[in-house]
């Protein structure tokens, strides 16, 4: 149980626990397990700036409207034109570029780009979280 997690590295000073998340995802004939634990500690103690690179390349419609794309598979850029709809060459190559410079999109090949392995769940994660913070948007702290 996380609530019980002690010592290094999951105590310094009055800060304590963990944080976890999992999960077990089939899309077609490509399937993804992934379980992770992240002491508290290690994350409040975090670098921003590579956190925030990151939030921010996903912070936008079109790229997230990518990511979803991706998610099912290595998907080409005429796929992925598609996925975004009424935009321009040049808009999609922007949103292209932010997702490729974080490193949460990779190209594979000419022309056909990929989320990796792990950053599948990572990803659904990311997205489950954003949904809660959504979700709970507005309530009393507790």
């Amino acid at each position: 149980m996380l609530r019980g997690r002690a010592g290094g590295p999951y105590e310094a000073g009055d800060v304590r626990g963990a944080v976890a998340y999992a999960g077990a995802v089939r899309f077609g004939t490509l399937a993804y397990d992934w379980d992770v634990e992240r002491p508290v500690p290690g994350l409040m103690a975090a670098e921003e700036e590579p956190l925030a690179r990151t939030l921010s390349a996903l912070a936008s419609p079109p790229r997230l409207r990518l990511i979803r794309a991706l998610l099912t598979g290595p998907r080409s850029t005429q796929e992925l034109q598609e996925a975004l709809g009424n935009v321009s060459t040049g808009q999609f190559y922007h949103h292209l570029k932010e997702l490729l410079s974080a490193r949460l999109v990779m190209q594979k090949e000419r022309s056909l780009y990929a989320i990796g392995a792990h950053h599948i769940v990572p990803m659904l994660a990311v997205l489950a979280v954003a949904q809660d913070l959504t979700d709970q948007a507005g309530e009393e702290p507790t």
